[in-house]
């Protein structure tokens, strides 16, 4: 399988196709370049080296830069962990409760509540933002993010950043830092490029795609109905535990909710993140390309971004995708430079993208794909054909 970034064609080859694959592509005047010539050697690096960060540290300081580390992946305790500490620290500030459902293997899904100064009686309710993270198993880098963003906002607000402080008192901010954590645990224990839940389903067969799991142009396109395929969609909308919890939480805030965030990733990408309100202002409101948000939520571009890094994107791009939330395609906030050095030991400039791609017919379509794990990784780049 194969996605599309930037004009080029990213696949997972069998070792013993790549000559086949080399012809037949230099017939159609294209180029190939082999990114990767391990796949599986790079997955059981990466799998290794997070074990042994898990070894070397215990998230059991009380000092809040101990609290959050930022430097490794975690397992799902220990996100679960953090934030009860982060709580007990902050309890004017944060807010950790459980979603509706728990999963099929009996976890709790965490939500998260920040807000600033409360309101007061005969204030109108506050304006609600939801950032969904880690509904894909494999994209740890989403959960990560969110734990960052959580971070963040929180320091910031002890700070009186501005920023930060006007966001906070402004909206109130719900976060869930791991949707699907059946799956997420299991991307950690067994199968790295797991996707789905771990519905079962037959003796050979578990797990549905929880992003094409959704009410909106359910089962149209960018979908499967063979409960082996990485986007299963399930045998109908909001199937599972964990969508229902994101429906649940949209339909309480639905009459205060402006903005739904989404948080993907795609393999090892570019540098360049997309960050925050993508748009340009319009009438007193951000105008992104579905809908209208209030305009000043563009203060969200400025979070936590002292070093400068360069202008990063917006958070409420993308369009709604089919048995998705109609929300669903949506960007993260920009100033997550230190994402940059997540999983990157090596200091090479590549990192885990956050974001989805184009929507698609029962849920975002996101770049990334389920390959299994030993083939290799080419891209293909369009070329000119050569003169007869």
């Amino acid at each position: 399988m194969g996605a599309t970034v930037d004009g080029r064609i990213t696949l997972a080859v069998p070792p013993e196709r790549i000559e086949e694959l080399s012809a037949s592509v230099k017939g159609q005047g294209l180029k190939m370049i082999l990114t990767a010539g391990n796949l599986q050697r790079l997955i059981d690096d990466t799998t290794k080296r997070a074990a042994v960060q898990r070894e070397k540290r215990a998230v059991s300081s009380t000092d809040h830069n101990d609290i959050m580390d930022h430097s490794k992946y975690h397992r799902y305790t220990e996100i679960v962990h953090m934030l009860q500490t982060l709580e007990q620290l902050n309890p004017d500030l944060m807010q950790l409760s459980n979603l509706l459902f728990r999963t099929h293997e009996g976890r709790e899904v965490k939500l998260v509540k920040l807000h600033g100064n409360s309101s007061q009686a005969g204030d109108p309710p506050k304006p609600a933002v939801i950032i969904e993270a880690g509904i894909h198993a494999r994209e740890w880098i989403s959960p990560a993010v969110n734990l960052w963003v959580i971070d963040a906002l929180i320091q910031g607000y002890r700070r009186r950043d501005t920023t930060i402080t006007a966001m906070l008192d402004h909206s109130d901010w719900y976060i869930i830092p791991v949707t699907n954590p059946d799956g997420y645990e299991f991307s950690h224990k067994e199968d790295r490029l797991w996707r789905k839940n771990r519905r079962y389903i037959s003796l050979a067969c578990r797990g549905v795609d929880l992003n094409r799991n959704f009410d909106v142009k359910f089962n149209t396109t960018g979908v499967s109905g063979s409960c082996n395929s990485g986007i299963y969609l399930g045998y109908k909308p909001f199937s599972e535990p964990e969508s229902s919890n994101v429906k649940a939480l949209v339909e309480n805030l639905q009459h205060r909710l402006v903005a739904y965030v989404s948080a993907h990733s795609y393999s090892q990408g570019s540098p360049r993140l997309p960050g925050l309100l993508s748009g340009q202002g319009a009438g007193g409101g951000a105008q992104t390309r579905d809908r209208r948000v209030p305009a000043n939520l563009k203060t969200i571009s400025h979070i936590a971004n002292p070093q400068g890094s360069p202008r990063l994107p917006g958070l409420l791009s993308g369009q709604g995708a089919g048995g998705g939330a109609q929300t669903r395609d949506r960007r993260v906030p920009a100033n997550l430079k230190t994402v940059l050095h997540i999983a990157n030991p090596q200091g090479s400039p590549r990192l885990p993208s956050l974001l989805s791609g184009q929507g698609a017919g029962g849920g975002a379509q996101t770049r990334d794909r389920r390959v299994p794990a030993n083939l290799k990784a080419v891209s293909l780049a369009t070329m000119p054909p050569t003169p007869p």
